[in-house]
C-alpha cells in the first residue's frame, strides 16, 4: 500500500521510521513552498522592469535601467510615492555603481515620507547593493509603500 512505514537511517547511525504518507505531504508541501518563493520571484522582477520602464522613458538611458533610476528618484519634479519605488527598484538591481548616488541620500533620519525620499528603503537599497548604511531602524514606522 502507499502508505507503507519507511526505514531511514541517519548520519549518527540512528533509524527514522516515516509513514510514506507522511512523505508525500511534505513532499507536497516543500513543492508548494517552492511554487510559492517562484511566484514571489517573479513578482519582484515584474515590479522591478515596470519601474524602470517608467524611469528609461522619463529619463532615457538605453543601456543602463540603474542610470535611469537614478535620474529618476533624484528629480524632485517626480511624486515622492515614485521616486521611493525607483529607491526600490535600484536596490534589486544589486549594483555596487549605484552606491555613489543611494549613500549621499541617505541621513539615517526618521521617515518623512511627505517630503523626503524614505531612509528605511534607501539604507535597504544601500545594502543590497554592497554597501554599509548607517545605523538603520528594523522597519519604517512611516511605511504607506
Amino acid at each position: 500500500m502507499w502508505y507503507e512505514v519507511c526505514l531511514y537511517r541517519t548520519s549518527g547511525g540512528g533509524i527514522v521510521i516515516v509513514n510514506s504518507k507522511t512523505l508525500v505531504v511534505i513532499s507536497s508541501l516543500l513543492v508548494m513552498a517552492l511554487i510559492g518563493l517562484g511566484t514571489i520571484q517573479l513578482t519582484i522582477q515584474t515590479s522591478v522592469r515596470e519601474i524602470c520602464a517608467l524611469a528609461q522613458q522619463a529619463h532615457p538611458h538605453p543601456n543602463s535601467n540603474l542610470d535611469a533610476l537614478l535620474d529618476y528618484l533624484n528629480t524632485p519634479t517626480h511624486p515622492l510615492e515614485l521616486r521611493n519605488r525607483a529607491v526600490w527598484a535600484t536596490g534589486r538591481l544589486k549594483q555596487p555603481a549605484a552606491l555613489t548616488a543611494l549613500v549621499p541620500l541617505h541621513t539615517g533620519a526618521a521617515c518623512d515620507h511627505d517630503n523626503s525620499l524614505c531612509q528605511y528603503e534607501i539604507a535597504k537599497a544601500i545594502a543590497l547593493c554592497g554597501g554599509n548604511p548607517l545605523p538603520m531602524v528594523e522597519s519604517c514606522p512611516n511605511n504607506r509603500n
